[in-house]
């Protein structure tokens, strides 16, 4: 019914289901992504027969997920919740939402965050997140998706402030990719909840935060202008000490990052040697 903007299954909605349990989420997903309905009929079908979804592959289930996630309409998930589909596909999910009553709030946040499926992921499982990685595994996410949503939730707690030094440790800690994250994450929660104030702050975080990009300053050992063989060159050749003395290197140009020369660090470096660090 594409002229009406209806999604509605040829024929008898029991049986097209029964043949292949995944048209279930396809009809979602193309709600989703149309920004279509769905039949009243197919949708109470949908109910129906919610648990054959179990019988699909978990591949063939996220790769739906993942469409669904990164749709223009991705409040549309709200479905896979209404229809009993979420209790079949993470049931660690769906009784979190359950026990909480926080659909609402859930499909709200990632409707309002960027269109990113490490950051939409990160919000799904926000509540629940030490069940994330073993969840995204059964669900055989790659590897790099999992870690990334992993260390996301791990540092999903970090206090964040608006000076400049302050953000450049949150960045040498969690690493600038996660930090990102973390930033559209916080912004997606705050816009949520209408919180105007803290929305303002995240701006200007993320203002400093492409300033430090822009102009290349050291958080980190990549940014640093000398490394470990530099270290060596001094006389200091026990592994853990050279790595104890960067980091020192670091946090020294994270507070003034015009010391982050190689002349001066040489010089720093020779200074540190001498206190037996």
């Amino acid at each position: 019914d594409l002229c009406n903007g209806i999604i509605r299954c040829v024929g008898d909605a029991d049986a097209r289901f029964k043949e292949d349990a995944l048209r279930m989420m396809r009809a979602i997903r193309f709600s989703a992504q149309l920004g279509f309905e769905i039949d009243k009929y197919t949708f109470d079908s949908i109910v129906a027969n919610a648990a054959l979804i179990k019988k699909i592959s978990c591949e063939r289930i996220k790769d739906e997920l993942c469409k669904m996630l990164l749709s223009d309409n991705a409040g549309k998930l709200s479905l896979l919740f209404k229809a009993g589909l979420m209790d079949n596909i993470i049931p660690e999910l769906s009784d979190h939402v359950k026990l909480y009553r926080s659909e609402g709030h859930l499909i709200k946040c990632i409707d309002e965050s960027d269109k990113d499926l490490v950051v939409r992921l990160t919000i799904m499982f926000y509540e629940i997140a030490s069940l994330a990685a073993g969840i995204l595994k059964r669900l055989k996410f790659q590897n790099s998706i999992i870690d990334n949503v992993d260390k996301t939730l791990h540092f999903r707690g970090i206090k964040l402030k608006e000076d400049r030094v302050s953000i450049k440790r949150e960045l040498k800690e969690t690493g600038e990719e996660c930090f990102i994250h973390l930033l559209a994450v916080r912004e997606a929660l705050v816009r949520a909840d209408n919180e105007h104030e803290k929305l303002i702050k995240i701006d200007n975080i993320k203002e400093i935060v492409q300033d430090i990009l822009n102009k290349n300053e050291c958080f980190n050992r990549k940014m640093l202008c000398i490394g470990g063989n530099d270290i060596k060159k001094i006389g200091v050749n026990d592994g853990r000490t050279i790595g104890l003395m960067i980091d020192a290197l670091i946090n020294k140009v994270i507070e003034n990052p015009e010391l982050n020369k190689k002349d001066i660090l040489i010089k720093y470096a020779e200074e540190i040697k001498k206190t037996d660090f």
